[in-house]
This record gives structure tokens, C-alpha cells and sequence, in this order.
């Protein structure tokens, strides 16, 4: 299960830190940045399942699940001298062998 979500640099966020639990809600003001997170979650899941890898991101096009432009449209402040980072944690139900 994922536990933590921390985020830098994205949209509306400077940096961001979620723990989650099995149900997560997401609550605040109109324009305080949980649509973001969500659409951050939708972009690691788009470049996960992008066929070119030489993307690092995939901010998405017509028929994604979410299209958020260009990098500049989505660093923190529209500043595209910062990085987008993020780090995750979480904990396996069982062993994992490979």
C-alpha cells in the first residue's frame, strides 16, 4: 500500500507531503490544489504506461488521461529552472521476491 506521496515543484505546490491510508480524502478551499494532486497521480500513471521512453514525463495530449501542456505550464510558478521531484513510500502485503 502507498503510504506516503511527497511532491516538489508542481503546479500550485512548492512542496507537498501526503501520507495515506487505505482511504484518502482530499479537502479544501476552491483553487488550494487537490485537483493538482490528482493530476499528478494520472501523469506517473501516463508516463508509466507510455510506449516512448524517452520521455520523462508525459504530460499527456488528446486522448490521455490528463493533459496538462508543457513543463512550463506545470513547475512550480512557471519557472522551468526548478525540477519536478517526487518520492513515494510504501509497504508490501507479503515478500517480493524477483
Amino acid at each position: 500500500m502507498l503510504e506516503r506521496l511527497t511532491i516538489e515543484n508542481f503546479k500550485s505546490w512548492g512542496t507537498v507531503d501526503l501520507r495515506l491510508g487505505r482511504i484518502t480524502g482530499l479537502f479544501g478551499a476552491n483553487s488550494s490544489g487537490k485537483t493538482s494532486l490528482i493530476q499528478f497521480i494520472l501523469m506517473l500513471k501516463q508516463t508509466k504506461d507510455n510506449v516512448d521512453r524517452s520521455l520523462d514525463l508525459n504530460f499527456g495530449g488528446e486522448n490521455s488521461l490528463v493533459n496538462l501542456g508543457h513543463f512550463d505550464n506545470v513547475v512550480h510558478g512557471h519557472d522551468a529552472k526548478k525540477v519536478i521531484a517526487w518520492t513515494m513510500k510504501w509497504e508490501l502485503p507479503d515478500i517480493l521476491y524477483i
